[in-house]
């Protein structure tokens, strides 16, 4: 059981904000030692008693009549039992000074019996197992789950959902911080990342000899994984179309002396253009993108309807209209960031392989 209780980021003492709750732990044993007891401190702000940090044993004290808990739900259920007269809200507003975030769900009624539910996909799989999802949404229409997160201090309710899948760090803190706060949030993120796994960094966690020791043993184990790699691609397995590598060599033939930033496959890498997708062949110099589509791959704009209908995408199985969706919001998002676009098809390549090298050197002014 889940009460939706998340513990904040702020340290009480000094006021300062920490990326997680466990960053927080590791400031008050470092900079408050000898302020307050680390064990103190959780008691007095949390109701926490620690048992074993190392085995991270904890238990939670119920500050009504003295009963100690494993957990935070098992604190909840314990309110809920012995303490009715109290509601867990406002047992935490009252007794802990922290902000918390609760799930506030729309329930959604099952069209079988008549019930409503939060979670309908889980009710249908333990209580109509004879009627799964698809059946259900193909009789009823699709199932719709929203799940809100209400900041109680505020009053703002920050919405989860598919929206969120896709989104770049900076997209994902800007959609639940807004722009401002949420930029400011990133680049702080950033940061504390770039920090991390360097040589001052393991030197400062585990002292000097043992420090290097481990960045050294990072540093090979990173160079093993990429000399894997080398000797994969150089046995031709290569993760990229061999027909559309062959168009981009000759591309590169012709521009490579006029510039110098030129990204594809088998010449280095493929190139994101500052988005969370990569594209086929890339010149940052002038910001120009050529896309191979292969017809098994892509849904090719000469298919009729009929054939996008039975069109499905190999090895995913994806329908036509979900590629197409995918396709043309990677490319807005290169778009966005000033990047123009050429497509080339598979079956346009291999019906007349002059024409489409011609086209393409058009295209990035050769």
């Amino acid at each position: 059981m889940n009460y939706g209780l998340t513990f904040p980021t702020e340290c009480k003492l000094c006021g300062k904000t920490y990326s997680s709750f466990n960053v927080l732990r590791t400031h008050i044993k470092t900079v408050h030692k000898n302020d307050l007891n680390y064990c103190d401190y959780f008691l007095k702000f949390y109701g926490i008693i620690i048992k074993n940090i190392e085995k991270k044993e904890f238990l939670h004290l119920c500050r009504l009549c003295g009963k100690q808990t494993k957990s935070m739900s098992g604190l909840g259920t314990h309110l809920k039992n012995c303490h009715k007269e109290i509601k867990y809200d406002d047992y935490i507003k009252e007794n802990f000074s922290i902000d918390h975030h609760v799930h506030e769900h729309e329930k959604i009624r099952c069209e079988l019996c008549g019930k409503t539910y939060i979670n309908l996909c889980q009710h249908l799989r333990w209580r109509h197992k004879d009627f799964n999802k698809e059946d259900y949404e193909k009789e009823f229409g699709k199932i719709i789950l929203k799940k809100e997160y209400l900041d109680r201090s505020s009053g703002k309710a920050y919405i989860f959902s598919q929206k969120m899948k896709g989104l770049s760090p900076l997209e994902r803190f800007q959609y639940i911080l807004g722009q401002e706060k949420g930029l400011e949030r990133y680049k702080s993120w950033r940061n504390n990342i770039s920090k991390i796994y360097k040589l001052d960094w393991f030197v400062k966690k585990y002292g000097k000899e043992i420090g290097e020791r481990k960045y050294q043993q990072r540093c090979d184990k990173i160079r093993k994984e990429t000399n894997k790699r080398k000797i994969w691609l150089n046995r031709n397995l290569s993760p990229y179309s061999k027909i559309s590598q062959i168009l981009f060599q000759e591309i590169y033939k012709n521009i490579s002396v006029k510039y110098k930033r030129i990204y594809f496959g088998e010449l280095n890498h493929e190139f994101s253009c500052g988005t969370n997708r990569n594209f086929d062949f890339v010149i940052e110099d002038i910001k120009k993108v050529i896309e191979f589509n292969g017809d098994k791959f892509h849904v090719n704009p000469n298919l009729t309807e009929d054939q996008k209908r039975k069109w499905k995408q190999v090895y995913t199985n994806r329908t036509a209209s979900e590629v197409e969706t995918i396709d043309s919001n990677k490319i807005k998002n290169a778009k966005e960031k000033g990047y123009e676009f050429l497509i080339i098809w598979e079956s346009d390549y291999k019906e007349d392989k002059d024409t489409v090298l011609k086209r393409c050197l058009e295209f990035i002014g050769e």
